[in-house]
């Protein structure tokens, strides 16, 4: 797939510059920086279309707001951050006793490589914009709310269900501000706990529409990422263990 090896290609360029500056900058000057960090936040998706299809089928809609966690990994050379992460949605239910079914929104994910710049900077503070490109993944599954039973039934009764997804090039914009708590002592092994947030916007830039496996689904409703997002995030910057000893 060509979106695919494209973006492995991005993701292995954004890794090489991120090695080869901090191997050229050896006393660099520590900022905050989410060297490696988790995020939790809320999105939303645009499912409106999606959702009317639903009620017309007698399922019950979904909610556009989706919870996610997600994480990854960032550098920072002088006043450029560079990094990549992925997100990943807490998977939602909907039992739905008319037609005794489930439906759930099995996955909304993104794996995204930033780049970004830092414009604002004073003591533990940053404030810098970010630009990300990446993959989205967006998928529903439908089954019988019934026992399943052994591995036999299953194999027995494979039309019990039906995943139908939506794949996605998209842009994410994002402004993000973060805070450096410093833990070491000494210049050369200072480390430290890192937390921020980021408000953003999540652009679709191309997508294949629903499909159900390999197959195209006619007449399938307008479905996209679009959406903005909030996001907390919380890291660990320098090295852990030189900075835990210089702590002694």
């Amino acid at each position: 797939m060509k979106i695919t090896k494209t973006f492995i290609i991005i993701l292995l360029f954004i890794v090489f510059n991120i090695k080869y500056s901090y191997s050229q900058e050896k006393n660099r000057e520590l900022r905050v920086n989410f060297s490696n960090f988790v995020s939790i936040g809320i999105n939303t998706i645009d499912i409106k279309n999606f959702d009317k299809i639903l009620i017309k089928n007698n399922y019950l809609p979904f909610s556009e707001n989706t919870f996610f966690i997600g994480t990854g990994n960032r550098g920072v050379v002088d006043k450029l951050i560079l990094g990549g992460e992925g997100n990943f949605s807490i998977e939602k239910k909907n039992i739905n006793n008319f037609n005794n079914h489930i439906n759930y929104l099995t996955s909304s994910t993104n794996i995204i490589g930033n780049i970004g710049y830092i414009f604002y900077e004073k003591n533990n503070l940053a404030i810098y914009p970010l630009l990300g490109i990446g993959l989205s993944r967006l998928s529903f599954d439908f089954i019988k709310n019934e026992s399943i039973g052994k591995i036999d039934n299953i194999l027995k009764n494979p039309d019990r269900g039906s995943r139908i997804e939506n794949y996605g090039l998209i842009l994410d914009i994002g402004l993000e501000g973060g805070y450096l708590i410093p833990i070491g002592k000494s210049e050369n092994k200072k480390g430290g706990i890192a937390i921020g947030s980021r408000f953003g916007y999540i652009l679709t830039l191309y997508q294949t529409g629903l499909r159900f496996r390999d197959f195209n689904i006619e007449e399938v409703p307008d479905i996209s990422f679009n959406g903005f997002y909030i996001k907390f995030l919380a890291g660990f910057t320098g090295s852990i263990i030189p900075t835990l000893i210089d702590l002694l």
